[in-house]
């Protein structure tokens, strides 16, 4: 008798380990490989899509007439992407997304009215960010500023 007790609880300690085993498998597998892929996918979308919407903001803060004076436009960007922050700054001709992942970053061109002589500065994404319009001598000058939120 005391023999079928002690089987009882052997065959359930083992199920136990069975579904333990299985269940660490099972996250190992998705927290390793899966995930991580994935998070990184849709952050680089986000990230392109955040250069372009970037990207239209600064053509549709320059003004189509010859007005003079400084205008200032609060640019809307996500505070973080994939969990971190990031910098958006202009280099050469283009807008680009630095991101602390390696493999999360875009870059695009800038597609600016004629009347834009310059562009420069760069935004924080957890600070706050403008876009100033300036009319200069040479045209319009357009400068990506962060501030506190």
């Amino acid at each position: 008798m005391a023999d079928r007790a002690v089987s009882a609880v052997v065959g359930k300690a083992l199920e136990a380990s069975i579904v333990i085993i299985y269940i660490g498998l099972l996250t190992t597998t998705l927290y390793a490989g899966v995930l991580p892929e994935y998070r990184t996918g849709a952050a680089t979308e986000v990230a392109d899509r955040t250069l372009a919407d970037a990207s239209g903001e600064l053509r549709t803060a320059v003004p189509s007439t010859a007005e003079t004076g400084e205008t200032e436009r609060q640019v809307d960007v996500p505070t973080t992407i994939r969990g971190e922050t990031y910098w958006i700054r202009v280099q050469d001709d283009d807008l680009v997304l630095d991101h602390p992942h390696p493999d999360v970053g875009e870059r695009v061109p800038l597609v600016l009215p004629a009347s834009v002589s310059s562009v420069d500065g760069e935004w924080r994404s957890d600070d706050r960010t403008v876009v100033t319009v300036d009319r200069t001598d040479e045209g319009f000058a357009v400068v990506l500023e962060s501030g506190d939120p």
